[in-house]
């Protein structure tokens, strides 16, 4: 869930202006309806990629699966024979290697070896037959933690799935803040991915937002809310006992 103040990537559409027979993409386009309306011209254009970044609890990955599915994007299985989103996440390791393993086993190749030139050649084989069409990688942080090598991998790798005419796909980075740094240190990536920051709430600006939260967990669990919880104490305590974490108050209120 995004604060009006931030530039947020949750409230994408599909455009219905996206079609084949248009010469150009749509104006205002979301990002996934331009990357949509490329896709189906065949055009080449830039990949557009999005790098979501807040604190451990701040909803960053359910919020982006939200919007996804939000979209009409099917949330699916190993086995099914249509992907359209896949998640993965980055290990400690933090290699190009280890990365790209992930993706393959995501689609059910356990025990996959090779290079990372041939994980990622058949990730690249599994993603076209499945159709996926976005790749989140979370734990994106971790490339900061690489080796100078692997860390010189990865950043050439996140240049490459942007460029033009590269991999049909639209990759979404999830991670921490300190990512950003990763982002700064080069100029490329800095230009290619926009920046969502995922902020924490802020009682002075955001008891509306806890109440509202409460009372919509109450409407689907069907609970009646005595009045005395639908005030701007109880919110301010509620976001006091989540860290201000928008994916910990919520957790809480289903606990």
């Amino acid at each position: 869930m995004a604060h009006p103040r931030q530039k947020a990537p949750f409230q994408w559409t599909r455009d219905p202006r996206c079609t084949n027979n248009q010469t150009g993409p749509p104006d205002g386009g979301t990002p996934y309806a331009e990357f949509d309306y490329a896709l189906k011209s065949g055009s080449r254009f830039d990949a557009p990629a999005l790098a979501v970044l807040g604190k451990s609890g701040s909803g960053k990955t359910a919020g982006v699966i939200h919007a996804l599915l939000c979209l009409g994007l099917e949330e699916t299985n190993i086995g099914d024979p249509y992907r359209p989103f896949l998640e993965c996440a980055l290990g400690g390791k933090a290699s190009l290697r280890d990365l790209a393993q992930a993706v393959v086993q995501e689609y059910g190749w356990t025990g996959a070896t090779g290079s990372a030139k041939t994980l990622w050649s058949k990730a690249c084989n599994y993603m076209a037959e499945l159709e996926t069409r976005i790749l989140i990688l979370d734990e994106i942080q971790h490339v900061r933690a690489a080796g100078p090598q692997d860390r010189k991998d990865l950043q050439a790798y996140l240049k490459s799935i942007v460029q033009p005419g590269g991999h049909r796909f639209m990759p979404i980075l999830v991670g921490m803040p300190e990512f950003e740094e990763v982002l700064n240190s080069d100029t490329q990536l800095d230009r290619r991915y926009i920046k969502i920051k995922m902020r924490s709430l802020d009682p002075s600006v955001d008891l509306a937002v806890g109440m509202q939260i409460l009372e919509t967990f109450c409407q689907t669990a069907e609970i009646t809310m005595h009045d005395s919880v639908m005030t701007e104490d109880f919110a301010s305590r509620l976001m006091h006992a989540g860290m201000y974490s928008f994916g910990i108050v919520s957790i809480g209120i289903q606990c």
